[in-house]
Formats: structure tokens, sequence, C-alpha cells
């Protein structure tokens, strides 16, 4: 008996197990990355806390602009949502200001996440430079973090936004899909 992926394959119903697993890996690779930029940890521990529920999302942390920025280079064209703390780094607004200004001007795709108990103060300033919400320490229930992070997967989620290899592996996606169901159906009429 051969192993396909871990999965039998000497009938046609042990295919498809085969491709649907095959699908689930390569489906678990397109995962969605939000980075949480903020310098206390209890902040990015809930934030993670509240998206770790959602299986579409993996979310990376960073406690200054400079790990952040580290971490939009690893995680490139998978990271579709920054949540950013305004205040980085002994108390400075311009840690915070200068990270979502170079996000937006470098990293287009990534819809940007004020999570700051002081983005009143820049409030017009931040919806120029085209961020997605504006969410204030303390009072953003969970679901205003999810609803935040859904609206930003639209940046990264348009198609024109793919890289030539992601389109690749999602038409693959789609046809390992198709074949699978294929196979299903035609195990079934067999029977």
């Amino acid at each position: 008996m051969q192993l396909l992926y871990g999965q039998p394959w000497t009938s046609l119903a042990g295919w498809a197990g085969a491709a649907s697993a095959l699908a689930d890996r390569a489906l678990s690779s397109l995962r969605q990355v939000i980075l949480v930029v903020d310098d206390e940890v209890g902040c990015r521990q809930s934030i993670r806390e509240i998206l770790k529920a959602y299986p579409e999302f993996e979310v990376v942390d960073a406690c200054s602009a400079a790990e952040a920025r580290q971490q939009l280079k690893k995680h490139e064209h998978r990271i579709c949502c920054a949540f950013v703390d305004l205040r980085l780094s002994g108390g400075s607004e311009s840690g915070g200001m200068a990270l979502t200004r170079e996000i937006r001007r470098k990293y287009a795709w990534v819809g940007v996440v004020i999570f700051s108990g002081y983005a009143a103060s820049h409030e017009r300033e931040l919806r120029d430079l085209g961020v997605v919400s504006i969410l204030t320490k303390g009072s953003a229930s969970p679901t205003d973090i999810l609803v935040a992070a859904k609206a930003s997967r639209s940046f990264l989620w348009s198609w024109h936004h793919f890289e030539a290899h992601d389109k690749r592996r999602i038409r693959k996606l789609l046809l390992i899909a198709l074949l699978s169901m294929a196979v299903t159906m035609l195990s079934r009429w067999m029977r």
C-alpha cells in the first residue's frame, strides 16, 4: 500500500482523503498574519488571545518599532493587519506614528489599526494616512478588535496584491479541490 501525505491511496476514497489533506496543508500556509506592535506585554497578549480563536489568523508581535520592521520584512506578503500603539519605547508618540507612516508608505496593502489611549489628538492625521480603525485601549471590546482585523483583510486579499507564486499556489489549491470533489463523486457513483 502506498501513502500520499500519510493517507493510503489504494482506492479512490483514499486518494480523495490524501488530496484533501494536501489542500488543508497548503491552505494553512496562506494564513493571514497580524502584527501587534505595543511595548506593553499585556496589550499584546490580550490581542493575541482574542485572535487566536480564529484559525485564519496567525499573530506575531513586536515590542518596538525596530522589532516591528523586522517582522514586516520576515512576513512581508502575508501580513494583512498591524495593530500599532502610538506611544512606543518610553512614551514617545513619534515611534508609533513614524511606524504607521512607514507601513502605509512601504507596505500599502497592510491595514493599520491604531490601538492606543492617545490617538484622539492625532485622529485627523491618522485618517489622512488611511488608518483602518482607531481603537482606544481599555475600552475596545474583543468584537471591536476582531472587526478591525477582518476589515483589514480586504487590503491583502484583493487579487492584485498577490505575488505570482501565491497566485500559482491558489490556482493549484483550486485544482486539487476540484479533483478531490470529482474523485469523491466518482467513488460514490461506483458504489
